[in-house]
C-alpha cells in the first residue's frame, strides 16, 4: 500500500466512524490496519480493542491485535 493511500485510507475510515452509517465495526477493523501501516500501531491496538470489546468472539481481529501488539515496538510497517 502506498503511503498516499494509506493516508486516505485513515481519512475515510475516521469519517466513516463519525457518520456511522451502521458499519462502524468493519470500519473500525479497516482503521485499525490502515493505522498500523502507516506506522501508528498504538492508535491501531486502542480500535482493536475498542472494537473487541462489543465483538469479543472475533478470532481475526484477536489474532491481528495481538501481531499488532507485537510489532507496536519496532519501526517496521505492520502488514495485516
Amino acid at each position: 500500500m502506498r503511503q498516499g493511500s494509506t493516508e486516505e485510507a485513515v481519512g475515510q475510515a475516521e469519517r466513516a466512524l463519525e457518520l456511522g452509517h451502521g458499519q462502524a465495526a468493519v470500519v473500525q477493523k479497516v482503521l485499525a490496519t490502515a493505522l498500523a501501516r502507516r506506522g501508528d500501531k498504538d492508535r491501531a491496538v486502542s480500535v482493536l480493542q475498542a472494537y473487541l470489546k462489543e465483538h469479543g468472539s472475533d478470532l481475526e481481529a484477536r489474532k491481528q491485535l495481538e501481531i499488532f501488539k507485537l510489532f507496536r515496538g519496532r519501526s517496521s510497517p505492520v502488514m495485516a
